[in-house]
């Protein structure tokens, strides 16, 4: 563009490749994935796109995304990481010879520990490192500080919902809208809570 950036383009948008994958995965079997040499490949070159990603740091850059927001990635990737786990060992070694999924796990669980919890959040902010810990395999402990937000903002959408509207989906320019509302919100509280309590009691003791 005429600032001299070479945004990455629709097709090449971090988090929608994500749900490729978990398409995928999850259909794995039934779209005969791993007996698909030409399958194979593309899902190899998807995931090393993501793991490029992942070491650069730039799936956490904004302007890396051209719908989605780098907290929404987060949770998309530990979703995509859970699915991706479901599948047979020798399944995973053929889609992922390289190990490359434990690799942007490690930089994703980072960002979400060192930067997304470690400032103030809001309540969705919160919500989405919830999701991305928990299926990620987080430790309980590192959990407190975005149940400490949700706790404390929990009322904030006032008669409308128990919290309030945020962006989660941008729209491109020129136009710029907010997708979303007090619904969407809670709900993304709903599911990071939920797998907070399933973490908490796989918990030994």
């Amino acid at each position: 563009n005429l600032k001299g950036e070479r945004p990455y383009g629709n097709d090449l948008d971090p988090t929608l490749n994500l749900d490729v994958l978990e398409a995928s995965f999850r259909n794995a079997e039934r779209w005969r994935l791993v007996e698909t040499p030409e399958r194979v490949k593309t899902i190899r070159a998807i995931i090393a796109f993501q793991r490029r990603l992942a070491e650069s740091g730039a799936f956490a850059d904004p302007r890396s995304h051209i719908y989605y927001l780098p907290e929404l990635y987060c949770a998309y990737f530990g979703r995509c990481y859970a699915t991706f786990m479901t599948l047979p060992e020798a399944a995973r070694a053929t889609l992922d010879p390289d190990g490359s999924f434990a690799v942007i796990r490690s930089h994703v669980l980072a960002y979400v520990r060192d930067q997304l919890t470690a400032h103030e959040m809001n309540a969705f902010d919160a919500a989405l490192a919830l999701i991305a810990l928990g299926h990620l395999g987080a430790e309980p402990a590192a959990f407190a500080p975005a149940l400490a937000t949700v706790a404390a903002t929990f009322g904030e959408g006032g008669r409308r919902g128990p919290y309030r509207a945020y962006e989660w989906n941008k729209m491109k320019t020129p136009t710029r809208i907010l997708v979303g509302g007090p619904e969407v919100t809670s709900a993304f509280v709903l599911m990071g809570l939920a797998l907070v309590r399933r973490a908490c009691r796989a918990e030994p003791g």
